[in-house]
């Protein structure tokens, strides 16, 4: 059943990527404007597929809606068959005679949704006068569910609030979930948590309750990452070792300008290596702060800078941290040459990168001071001094 949960949201989203392209020659009627609005008595009598700015259904669709906004999509009429929306808010106030599928930040129910309710959201919100025939799937940050569900309700989201009544079972892997007043569950309640559910002695439970810890990471996939570190680490020692080898002038010059002057190197490592959350900043700046028709293309135009940003840092990681490897190396053993150095140094960093949680800091902190020190020799205009 989870299957076929997954799979028909993927199919929703993939149907949500091609509204776009769709052509009148399909037995359904197509809008596409900035508002495309069905008013109060207005009746459409086929499937409804809208790309608009906003959408607004406050008359009736006898058929499927399948709409993409760059605003908002609120339905307060009514439609008889199933919805597939993707906006950043949807809003269901009046009537889905068939299943909800819904991809948005917020999502907003007080109404009814005939059959299923399958969302891929960052806040739900259920209210009490919603109601679901069927079951609910949620993949969610924060949720709230107060109405009337007929089936079950499963799914992962970190935070839920759960009240109201559920016909059938509840299965849900959380972080945090509290029990509101009134919380009526015909089947069994199972949540898997790292912490006890908050005033889980309100809930009447016809079935069990039942709270499972957190899955632990298989041993394989364990495995798996450990092995993926030690390749990772014998090919960048091998690449510093080639490039140390290859370059030894200028690799000299970015380990005596670490040595020397490591504020500086480490500062110009910092603003290149958060050069990628600045991008990320401006375009959440820009999207809460311009109309969402303005803002949406301009995010769109820094995706790909963003991109080709993280392309770089990654392919100038590779060398990135032959600087400090070579620093770690010349203090282990100071009369070794600038390979031996390089060959010493990323011995030692890559038993600490083993270290959990404290390798990736490791990591961190040799890509930064590394760049930083590069970026540092190449402005530097003294000639190169040997180890």
């Amino acid at each position: 059943m989870r299957s076929l949960y997954r799979a028909s949201l993927l199919l929703a989203i993939s149907m949500l990527l091609l509204v776009g392209s769709a052509s009148p020659v399909m037995a359904a009627q197509v809008e596409s404007s900035d508002l495309v609005i069905i008013t109060e008595g207005d009746v459409v009598t086929d499937d409804l597929y809208v790309a608009a700015n906003r959408v607004l259904i406050r008359g009736k669709v006898e058929g499927d809606l399948v709409a993409v906004a760059g605003e908002d999509i609120r339905i307060e009429g009514e439609v008889t068959g199933s919805i597939t929306v993707l906006a950043p808010e949807v809003v269901i106030e009046g009537a889905v005679g068939g299943a909800a599928r819904v991809a948005a930040p917020t999502l907003t129910v007080t109404g009814s949704v005939g059959r299923d309710l399958v969302v891929l959201v960052g806040s739900v919100d259920l209210s009490t006068n919603a109601g679901v025939a069927g079951d609910i799937v949620m993949w969610a940050w924060n949720a709230g569910s107060r109405g009337r569900v007929g089936g079950d309700i499963e799914g992962t989201m970190r935070n839920l609030d759960l009240s109201g009544k559920v016909s059938g079972d509840v299965r849900v892997t959380v972080n945090d979930l509290s029990i509101g007043e009134m919380l009526e569950v015909d089947g069994d309640l199972t949540y898997r948590s790292g912490s006890e559910a908050e005033s889980i002695e309100r809930a009447t439970v016809g079935g069990a309750v039942v709270k499972q810890s957190p899955m632990a990471p298989n041993i394989r996939i364990r495995a798996l990452f450990l092995t993926a570190r030690i390749l990772a680490a014998i090919v960048l020692t091998a690449v510093a070792l080639l490039v140390a080898s290859a370059w030894p002038e200028r690799t000299e010059s970015a380990l005596r300008l670490l040595s020397e002057r490591p504020r500086r190197a480490i500062g110009y490592g910092l603003a290149i290596v958060a050069s990628p959350l600045l991008i990320v900043a401006i375009a959440a700046l820009v999207f809460a702060l311009a109309p969402a028709s303005a803002a949406i293309p301009l995010v769109a135009a820094l995706i790909p800078v963003l991109f080709a940003t993280l392309g770089i840092l990654m392919a100038v990681g590779l060398v990135a941290g032959i600087p400090v490897l070579a620093w770690v190396g010349s203090k282990l053993r100071p009369r070794s040459t600038i390979s031996g150095a390089v060959g010493l140094g990323a011995l030692v960093v890559a038993l600490l990168w083993a270290i959990p949680y404290v390798g990736w800091v490791v990591a961190l902190v040799v890509v930064t001071a590394g760049i930083g020190s590069w970026v540092s020799a190449f402005r530097d205009l003294e000639p190169p001094q040997t180890v």
